[in-house]
């Protein structure tokens, strides 16, 4: 998994140390990993202490472990196991007895209209350019379409007066790359002139100011905090900017759940049919504009 570049290829490195503290040994074979075993795995995390330090690991953070032990289980029955000849190294199922806890339904992060207002007009001192650069960084966020810190950070400069890009997160999963174009709207304009990287190879500048995107969104965050905090809107971070323009676009302006799921560049579950339609980003367009003139117009 490391191999093939997956992103999340060190939580699986995290999540087998895990488990190998918990075993007392590194010698595992896939045969130890039993139902029982994993029971008793879960109710060991239970018994720690959450990142935070406050209370103990939750059904999301047992979660977090076992799913990763369950797709290396996967994976290695895919490559070791040939079922057409017979030959099966790897004979226990542990996962069809014990379940992984699902995932906890997750407290909706959309902000209010008024609040959305509040943080583009949200006056910052000049030398604090960390808050102006995170109360910005979310306005752009939402004038494009929730775009994601990450795709922030990486983002070609505009062609043709859009910007194209593939999601970072899940262009290794699809087979169209979640390739995705986003007309340059006239709100944009102004923030693509204060954040240009003055050599041209990228949209924005944050990747000359932040060495990594980990650095930027942590920053980010750690400074929308703060204006949160100002402005009464507890827990601030940039992934409300997505979560706000959905909730808008689909509760205010009326847009359907299929368009909203095109404008955040998600899966559309019409396999067979995106294969005889093609895509037009104009549909993104026009539903963007409706979101931005209901939120930040006169």
């Amino acid at each position: 998994m490391l191999k093939e570049g997956k992103r999340t290829g060190e939580n699986y490195r995290i999540a087998v140390h895990k488990f190998e503290e918990f075993i007392g040994n590194r010698n595992l074979q896939f045969s130890d990993i039993t139902s029982s075993v994993l029971m008793k795995y879960d109710e060991y995390l239970r018994g720690l202490h959450s990142k935070r330090g406050i209370g103990n690991i939750s059904d999301s953070g047992v979660r977090l472990y076992t799913s990763k032990i369950q797709a290396i289980f996967n994976r290695a029955k895919l490559e070791y196991n040939d079922e057409d000849l017979g030959v099966i190294r790897i004979a226990n199922n542990p996962f069809a007895k014990y379940k992984i806890p699902k995932n906890p339904i997750t407290r909706k992060r959309s902000l209010t209209v008024e609040q959305i207002r509040a943080i583009k007009s949200y006056r910052v001192p000049d030398n604090m350019t960390g808050v102006m650069l995170a109360r910005d960084v979310f306005i752009m966020s939402f004038i494009m379409v929730g775009m994601n810190s990450v795709d922030m950070y990486y983002v070609g400069v505009p062609n043709n007066g859009r910007l194209e890009y593939e999601r970072r997160k899940t262009m290794n999963r699809r087979d169209d790359r979640a390739f995705i174009s986003i007309k340059v709207e006239p709100e944009l304009l102004p923030y693509l002139e204060r954040y240009k990287d003055s050599l041209g190879d990228r949209a924005f500048n944050f990747f000359v100011r932040y060495s990594t995107h980990k650095q930027f969104v942590h920053k980010v965050n750690a400074h929308l905090k703060k204006v949160g905090d100002e402005l009464g809107i507890p827990d601030l971070t940039l992934y409300a900017a997505r979560h706000s323009w959905a909730t808008i676009a689909r509760n205010d302006c009326g847009i359907s759940l299929d368009d909203v799921a095109m404008c955040l560049n998600h899966k559309s579950g019409h396999d067979v049919t995106d294969t005889y339609i093609k895509k037009d980003w104009s549909i993104i367009d026009r539903n963007n504009r409706k979101v931005i003139d209901y939120v930040l117009g006169e």
